[in-house]
């Protein structure tokens, strides 16, 4: 069967490593559970995220537009992940400067906008903010 051959190296790279981080890129809906069961952590499917554009394209144009800008290397904006500075805890994700806090990560859970505690040492953000050329270009103004 093909979709065991699809699921072949998830497992084989499982089986060689059992700690290692396995990440899989998906074409087809149907084969993201099959990726899931062989042992991925994460799934890439470009086909999800296309349609979901082209189902957004009918209706909203700006989020179109400012997706294409976050998926385009070198674009003016960025999504990004990473751990909260000693600097940062205490404070309200909507209290750091210069980006916009999408979620916090603590302890294997995660709080969207609405629910965000306060940070805590060892939280990450995941966030939107500025590409590093964008910065670049501001600053030297």
């Amino acid at each position: 069967d093909h979709r065991d051959l699809h699921s072949f190296p998830t497992r084989r790279s499982s089986d060689l490593n059992p700690h290692a981080r396995i990440i899989a890129a998906c074409r087809a809906q149907e084969n993201i559970k099959l990726l899931q069961r062989a042992g991925a952590h994460q799934i890439v499917s470009a086909a999800n995220a296309g349609g979901r554009l082209m189902a957004a394209a009918t209706r909203h144009e700006h989020l179109v537009n400012t997706m294409r800008d976050v998926l385009t290397v070198g674009g003016d904006l960025m999504i990004d992940e990473r751990e909260i500075s000693e600097t940062e805890i205490g404070k309200k994700p909507n209290q750091i400067e210069g980006v916009a806090v999408l979620r916090v990560y603590r302890d294997q859970r995660y709080f969207d906008v609405s629910e965000m505690p306060e940070l805590a040492a060892g939280d990450k953000i995941v966030y939107v903010g500025q590409s590093n050329q964008r910065k670049e270009q501001a600053e030297s103004k």
